[in-house]
């Protein structure tokens, strides 16, 4: 595979940004278009490992003998801090090296560490494997995003970002469907093996079949030191209600799709495969419905109500809650499925016009740093503290509920079967319920913040 070189791609484009929209985007639309397909493929299978892990944890869980909190730190703060920690340098090195093979690099890291999860012989060997695929998935978006914006002419670019970010609801239905399917066929650990050995494959694919794109010129923007950036964004008080709303709901939201299928198995006593189709369609279809109808509904609404991206957003969050304590509180699959379906199309109201309204309130040179920040608050205080602190509450409720029972967990270690096993079994399902049905409140709290930040938006409106 060719190396990171710094290449030729900084000669400046005759009819590049300087020219606006009269940009023709980098070579032939059917090379942009196959370029598009590649990185959106690439993306998706990022994702489909991340939803593939909480999909497995259960026959995980058994083989190791681990508690929910080792689940959740497995699933949250051994991917979160890493991968948010170095979206920002490696975004860096996309501005001066090829964007292509920063991709392609970075999609082998995180194949081959994907494959050694399946070979970990124990906790701790598992933790690393998770590592290993954090540092790898890090340099998936920023080179991505990076190469497409200059793929593109400005009037396909929306277009082409939008379709990019379909790799999201379209990995949540693949590991929905394949890997729970492939769990229950071949197990977890050569599960992980199919899901890593291709990565290799289609990362010498793109390297040598897709080019790195010209970059179009930019004036040289002045350099400004980044503590008075961030002092300036600190002031925004409608920033600070959007990140922590955002981080809140990505608090629950995570730990749910960490547990859902671990949810469905306990409680509802559905199969691997069951389970994880489930979860495909609650987060692959209708979250991405909730996602794609706010941000329709704000661009109809706006003309009437400018702030419509603010407030509708709450109000889908505050009606998600209801939903989702009785969906998980019910003890009837048939009642609990439509609701939780809807209320996961309700709670991702916000996804589809957060951004948006984050670059409306500050000024253009920092934009892109006010994203950033705010997807480092979500992934850090969302992916690094949700699922362990569900997890965490779930042993705590399993336990008291076995103490209630007069059991504890060294019985239900070496029950395999039978009276104990079943009441260790009843006793681990009501721990996670609890957990859940107390964790979706953080819904409620994410609301009252995005409703906050209706009262400050008119003053930190820029447009």
């Amino acid at each position: 595979m060719a190396s990171i070189a710094h290449s030729g791609d900084f000669q400046s484009d005759p009819a590049g940004e300087a020219a606006g929209e009269q940009y023709q985007g980098y070579g032939t639309p059917r090379m942009r278009n196959y370029a598009l397909f590649m990185l959106t493929l690439i993306s998706a299978l990022s994702l489909v490992d991340r939803v593939a892990l909480g999909i497995m944890q259960e026959p995980i869980k058994k083989e190791f003998q681990l508690t929910d909190f080792q689940l959740g730190i497995l699933g949250g703060p051994a991917f979160a801090i890493l991968y948010s920690m170095l979206g920002l340098p490696i975004a860096q090195l996309a501005e001066r090296y090829s964007r292509i093979s920063i991709v392609s690099v970075s999609l082998a890291a995180w194949s081959v560490a994907t494959a050694a999860c399946g070979m970990a012989g124990n906790y701790a060997m598992l933790v690393m494997g998770r590592l290993g695929v954090s540092v790898g998935e890090a340099g998936c978006n920023p080179a991505s995003q990076a190469a497409l914006v200059d793929y593109f002419p400005f009037s396909r670019r929306a277009t082409a970002l939008a379709i990019y970010s379909l790799s999201v609801p379209c990995a949540a239905v693949i590991a929905g469907f394949a890997g729970g399917w492939l769990a229950d066929a071949i197990g977890w650990r050569w599960t992980f093996a199919a899901l890593g050995m291709p990565g290799i494959v289609i990362a010498l694919i793109l390297q040598f079949t897709v080019p790195e794109p010209v970059r179009a010129h930019r004036p040289p923007a002045a350099k400004s030191a980044l503590i008075p950036q961030l002092r300036v964004l600190s002031r925004n008080a409608t920033l600070w209600f959007l990140m922590l709303g955002a981080s809140a709901s990505c608090f629950v939201g995570y730990g749910l799709s960490q547990y859902l299928v671990s949810f469905l198995m306990r409680v509802h006593h559905l199969s691997i495969v069951q389970a994880a189709a489930f979860n495909g369609v609650m987060f692959g279809v209708f979250a991405a419905i909730g996602t794609f109808a706010c941000g329709a509904l704000c661009d109809r609404l706006a003309p009437r109500f400018p702030r419509v991206s603010t407030w509708l957003p709450a109000l889908g969050m505050l009606a998600a809650v209801p939903l989702y304590v009785i969906g998980y509180w019910v003890d009837s699959f048939r009642v609990a499925a439509p609701l939780l379906f809807i209320g996961a199309m309700l709670n991702y109201f916000y996804m589809g016009s957060i951004f948006a309204v984050v670059c409306s309130i500050v000024p253009p040179h920092l934009r892109t740093l006010a994203n950033a920040l705010t997807l480092v608050f979500m992934n850090l205080i969302g992916y690094g503290m949700g699922p362990p602190i569900m997890g965490y509450f779930s042993d705590l409720f399993h336990e008291r509920a076995l103490a209630e029972a007069g059991l504890t967990t060294g019985q239900c270690l070496a029950a395999a079967q039978g009276p104990i096993a079943a009441a260790c079994a009843q006793a681990s399902a009501h721990g996670l319920q609890l957990s859940i049905v107390i964790g979706v409140m953080g819904y409620f709290l994410a609301g009252i913040l995005f409703l906050a930040s209706v009262k400050t938006v008119r003053r930190d409106w820029i447009g």
